[in-house]
């Protein structure tokens, strides 16, 4: 199949996102399949791109360019002066399939979309993520073109049944299907194995991205605070003035790739999204959690992952904001359990495994194709 892959990722900048669509691009690619990138990036990072050995087209103008900088407002109109580029581009392309990363909609999208088959892939309820983003172009445009969206797809495969049920809704008569989030185990060092107790106190991680309020920054704050005999170490984004500096609480900001992993080889336990609630949602399958997992670190998440929940290196608290605090013996006993110790890849493996989850989205891929 010839698949056209459509996303706001900027695919020249380390991230998540870019990590997983590389993955797949992979995967694809070694099962017989031609596949192209056409992203248009929300934001692009313009001072240390970094080097791609992939297929694709970034769309960019000249006035993002000059002015170094990204908001919302260069995004919509970078999206907007490049829709007859787009589909030129997908035109010449002629894929089988366009999927597409669920993005905002903006004027032109549709027409973009149309005489392609579509399947979006959904990550997150995006009406609600907007509301707490506190978005008010982004609320805007989502309320026009929302169904828009809907009535030009052909499929939909949502990371978890909540999410997939409400692209359904957009238009009930989609093909649809649930494929958690995998993680390809190739893809960073993961801890040896389990060694004998030492004195050094544990060591948590959580990896998040700045300005996502259902990230629960403030709750692993709170976490480390609760427990001042752990250390806790923050990557990505950074508190602001008005937290008092503790002695066990480490921030790095962004870290490349290498570091990160570097990092990960240190730690005891991965902390995933804590504050779910404020985007109304109560199941995720974090990209993040994963790779966690993947590094052989056990998790503590505050929501329902379909994949991980009841596993015992796995501690999953209230989805609300007093969790933390109500579940900080839970959380410190199950801290101390598992320090030094490693999540064996045997365990987890068939749980989050990419290569199998994406053998299922190839064959949902057909099977849209072929829906005449």
């Amino acid at each position: 199949m010839r698949v056209a892959y459509l996303t706001q990722v900027d695919m020249f900048t380390d991230s998540g996102v870019r990590t997983k669509h590389i993955m797949q691009y992979n995967i694809w690619k070694k099962l017989g399949h031609s596949v192209k990138f056409f992203s248009i990036p929300f934001s692009v990072n313009y001072s240390t791109p970094i080097q791609a050995d992939f297929d694709i087209v970034q769309f960019d103008i000249l006035l993002s360019k000059s002015l170094k900088r990204n908001s919302n407002i260069i995004s919509l109109l970078r999206q907007i002066a490049n829709v007859i580029n787009i589909k030129k581009s997908l035109k010449r392309y002629q894929p089988d399939i366009v999927y597409m990363r669920a993005m905002t909609w903006f004027p032109g999208l549709d027409f973009i979309l149309r005489d392609f088959k579509v399947i979006i892939e959904g990550n997150t309820l995006v009406r609600e993520e907007l509301k707490a983003s506190g978005s008010v172009v982004g609320k805007f445009l989502n309320n026009i073109g929302e169904k828009k969206i809907g009535q030009n797809i052909d499929g939909v495969i949502g990371v978890t049944d909540e999410i997939r049920k409400y692209y359904q809704s957009l238009n009930p008569n989609i093909k649809s299907i649930t494929i958690t989030n995998g993680y390809d185990f190739n893809a960073l060092n993961r801890k040896k194995s389990t060694k004998a107790s030492s004195v050094e106190p544990p060591n948590l991680i959580f990896v998040g991205s700045p300005g996502l309020l259902w990230h629960g920054v403030d709750h692993y704050y709170q976490m480390a605070r609760l427990l001042p005999d752990f250390n806790f170490h923050l990557v990505g984004p950074k508190l602001d003035e008005s937290y008092p500096q503790l002695k066990n609480f480490f921030e790095y900001g962004f870290l490349k790739k290498e570091a990160l992993n570097d990092l990960y080889l240190r730690m005891d336990i991965g902390v995933g999204t804590l504050a779910l609630y404020r985007k109304n949602m109560n199941v995720a399958c974090s990209l993040k959690t994963r790779e966690y997992l993947a590094a052989g670190l056990p998790v503590i998440i505050a929501h329902r992952d379909d994949d991980l929940s009841g596993r015992p290196f796995v501690l999953e608290i209230d989805n609300n904001k007093e969790s933390v605090k109500r579940f900080i013996l839970e959380i410190e006993e199950f801290i101390n359990d598992w320090k030094d110790k490693v999540v064996s890849k045997e365990l987890v493996a068939p749980l989050i495994d990419i290569n199998t989850k994406e053998k299922l989205r190839l064959e949902f891929f057909k099977s849209v194709y072929e829906d005449q």
